[in-house]
């Protein structure tokens, strides 16, 4: 192995681009979470819309048989909102599907976009793993030549 001075000689791996994959992967992470705060406001407004047909569903029930006029005009007003309503909530529902369709496509084009560095990362690290084990063998037959002729000049 190599001595003191001689491990002192082997340089650490210091990727070129270290300071922009680590900006990647921190917009990666801020894509992730923008995602994640999409997909919960599409959960949100679904239930919402959810809520607002089933109220429509039991305004249609209700006031079947014996029922006054006016209960008949108030309950198609309510209807009336309630559709105004489920076309409102279906028309941003679609809306925050496409922002979280959006927030998609952003984090896995960010994703790709680290994926690449890594590789370019994992590249330069072999390389510089070859041209260390090469700097490593250079001392080690340096030092052997020496042995070999100080043994030489001894004898």
């Amino acid at each position: 192995g190599l001595n003191d001075k001689g491990a002192s000689l082997v340089k650490r791996f210091k990727y070129s681009l270290e300071s922009v994959l680590s900006y990647r992967e921190s917009e990666k992470e801020q894509r992730r979470e923008r995602l994640s705060e999409a997909e919960r406001l599409v959960r949100d407004e679904e239930n919402e819309l959810r809520r607002i047909q089933s109220e429509i569903n039991e305004a249609r029930r209700q006031g079947t048989g014996g029922v006054s006029i006016e209960f008949l005009v108030l309950r198609e007003r309510y209807l009336i909102r309630l559709r105004n309503d489920e076309k409102n909530h279906t028309t941003r529902l679609q809306q925050l599907r496409d922002n979280a369709e959006e927030a998609r496509q952003q984090l896995l084009k960010a994703s790709q976009e680290v994926l690449k560095m890594e590789k370019v990362k994992a590249r330069e690290l072999r390389q510089w793993e070859q041209e260390a084990r090469r700097e490593e063998q250079q001392v080690l037959d340096e030092a052997g030549s020496t042995r070999s002729f100080r043994v030489a000049n001894i004898l």
